[in-house]
């Protein structure tokens, strides 16, 4: 969880020593252990340095090697691999910072060296002979890296406050992207390279970028896509298992290599018990604990509300190196900080931000936590969980195994063989327009529109044009003739963008990791036969199989799952006087009620119930209130600091 930074003048402009030492100081919270510059003529970069590895003890950027220099924040994970490769004496294996095998594997491979990286990372390579910049991100975008290109500069930074600071960069509204904002990114944002800053740019995963300091030409190319091009075949069905089993635990062993002590949000659902109940024993066996913070009800509540306290404690129960801590909305003022918020992100928050924080407060009060486990990604990837399997089994030319599997799926789940050939095989096949009449008002572009009469967003925003297209678009969004790989990753690519989850760890001196978004898993996803995701026609069976013996069977095997934030509606309801107050004074703000439709969100936050569990959970209507005030504490922000083009 470094910070990198940098500023380079096109044609050799020069820059200002105290650029540099501006941007330094934004990203200041990155660098617990250490903040370093260098600059020279027309060029600056810095590392503000936070140790996780062993290895990392021993970086020293910007690193300065040959005719480069390189800043860099990453977790190179196939370190082993690649120290034989670069034939560096094992004697130093232990001091070799991942910086330098960064510069060994552009030394080897040029500019295609990040698919040769296994791990977490971003990296800025300046050559200084050639006066070109080379930058990558890792195949997730799970490190995230801005960028500024004006006519005179080329500025870069982890985080955008960095940039905006800077006298020469404008800071106005992208309209764009605040409209795909408000439609809760319905618009496939989440594979835009924009930002909610006009002209400011995010690197997407897996892309590398090069810039030519004399022309100020810049050309991105993405290197790596998931793909289901290397079929892999077992004769023994379990043998799959023990494959993906492997994998799951090499990338949470990976991802808790540290000396540091480690945490996890624990929700109680598969994903982060997985995580838990693999990371437990293992750091057991080195005399650690492991530190875990789960969202609950409090002790005394009387509600309906339903909280996932019950499965937790299976998992505590299993391990008795986890020490439980209980973060309740106890004491929660909701949206009180809201504006520090945006400040930090230069951006809306996401709506759950309160509860990020308190887990993050509680495991850096518990036990000092640098590295947090997070089960995030994990149902688009190890638990994903293949709903339209045995369709996509009979389109691509393989009938008796969709049969074969309608009939596992049938028999696991006690429903009548019937029913699963009729709503899993032929309903699919049936035209979109049919699909349509059999499941009334779902993807079609009245219900779509309406969907969009209730969003809180400003209707004369859009033109009557504008609207019937996103409503189309909208209609259009489920698609059961895609490929049934892409719904494992492509569709879940872009989780990261934005970064703003890695920007609020900073603060609390953490960085939180994603075993389940390992390139290394996906790729073996993509690489196993459809029925094995299913693995006996079970939702999300691949990982309930390989995790016997390992998952709690009352966690292993549940089919449901509570709300992350169990009473938000209830905090919604008991500081509604308040919010609505809040949102009453904006009406004074020309930016918001350009945007926001004050009254709309009022009247879906008067509306609010307690919700027992997610089936009745009222998510449209949550969901424009919080997406609401997100949006109108950014504008308020941003209405602050615009500034034009100098």
């Amino acid at each position: 969880m470094s910070g990198i930074f940098g500023i380079i003048g096109v044609n050799q402009r020069s820059i200002e020593p105290e650029w540099i030492a501006q941007m330094a100081t934004h990203l200041r919270h990155r660098a617990p252990d250490g903040m370093n510059t260098w600059v020279e003529n027309s060029i600056g970069m810095g590392q503000g340095l936070m140790i996780i590895t062993p290895e990392s003890r021993f970086e020293s950027q910007p690193l300065f090697y040959g005719d480069w220099v390189i800043v860099a924040d990453a977790r190179i994970d196939n370190r082993a691999d690649l120290l034989k490769k670069f034939n560096l004496p094992a004697s130093i294996w232990k001091q070799t910072p991942d910086s330098v095998l960064i510069a060994k594997a552009f030394e080897k491979w040029g500019r295609e060296c990040p698919i040769h990286l296994i791990g977490d990372f971003v990296f800025v390579i300046w050559d200084k002979n050639k006066q070109e910049l080379f930058a990558a991100t890792d195949h997730a975008g799970v490190r995230p890296l801005v960028y500024v290109q004006t006519p005179h500069y080329f500025v870069f930074s982890t985080e955008e406050q960095a940039l905006l600071k800077l006298d020469f960069v404008p800071v106005r509204l992208n309209e764009q992207k605040m409209k795909h904002f408000l439609l809760n990114y319905w618009i496939e944002n989440g594979r835009e390279d924009t930002t909610f800053i006009e002209g400011v740019r995010t690197i997407m995963p897996a892309t590398t970028l090069q810039w030519s300091q004399k022309t100020n030409v810049l050309i991105k190319k993405e290197y790596w896509v998931a793909q289901h091009t290397n079929p892999i075949h077992f004769s023994n069905k379990s043998d799959y298992l023990e494959q993906f089993k492997g994998l799951v635990e090499q990338a949470i062993y990976d991802r808790i290599r540290t000396d540091y002590n480690v945490g996890i949000s624990l929700s109680g659902g598969l994903d982060s018990s997985t995580i838990a109940c693999i990371a437990a024993p293992k750091l057991a066996s080195q005399n650690r604990l492991l530190y875990s913070a789960s969202s609950v009800l409090a002790d005394n509540h009387t509600g309906q509300e339903q909280d996932e306290r019950f499965y937790i404690d299976e998992v505590l129960k299993k391990h008795s190196n986890i020490v439980p801590n209980w973060v309740t909305s106890e004491g929660i003022q909701l949206y009180s900080d809201l504006q520090d918020e945006v400040e930090k992100l230069c951006s809306p928050p996401n709506p759950y931000y309160f509860l990020d924080k308190s887990i993050q407060v509680a495991l850096k009060v518990s036990g000092n936590t640098r590295v947090n486990l997070s089960g995030y990604v994990g149902d688009g990837t190890v638990s994903f969980n293949a709903t339209d399997a045995i369709y996509h089994l009979a389109k691509c030319g393989r009938p008796l195994a969709a049969v074969k599997q309608a009939h596992l799926r049938a028999t696991n789940y006690q429903v009548a063989m019937w029913k699963v050939i009729g709503h899993d095989l032929l309903l699919p096949f049936l035209p979109l327009a049919v699909q349509r009449i059999v499941k009334p008002n779902k993807y079609t572009f009245t219900a779509a529109s309406n969907a969009l009469n209730e969003l809180a967003v400003n209707r004369s925003m859009f033109t009557a044009r504008e609207q019937k297209q996103l409503a189309r678009q909208l209609a259009n969004q489920y698609n059961p003739l895609k490929n049934f790989y892409d719904y494992i990753w492509t569709n879940h690519n872009g989780w990261f963008v934005g970064g703003t989850t890695n920007i609020g760890d900073a603060y609390f001196g953490q960085q939180e990791v994603y075993p389940f978004a390992d390139r290394r898993i996906i790729e073996y996803l993509y690489s196993i036969p459809i029925e094995i995701i299913q693995y006996d026609g079970i939702s999300r069976g691949i990982l309930r199989r390989a995790m016997e013996g390992i998952l709690p069977p009352t966690v292993q095997w549940r089919h449901n799952k509570g709300a992350y934030s169990p009473d938000y509606q209830t905090l919604l309801m008991n500081q509604k006087k308040r919010l609505l107050e809040e949102l009453e004074q904006t009406r004074n703000n020309a930016l918001v009620t350009k945007w926001i439709d004050i009254d709309k969100v009022m009247d879906k936050l008067r509306a609010q119930q307690p919700a027992g569990d997610w089936s009745w959970f009222d998510n449209a209507s949550v969901t424009q209130v919080h997406f609401g005030f997100m949006a109108q504490f950014f504008l308020q922000w941003l209405s602050k600091i615009e500034k034009p083009v100098t």
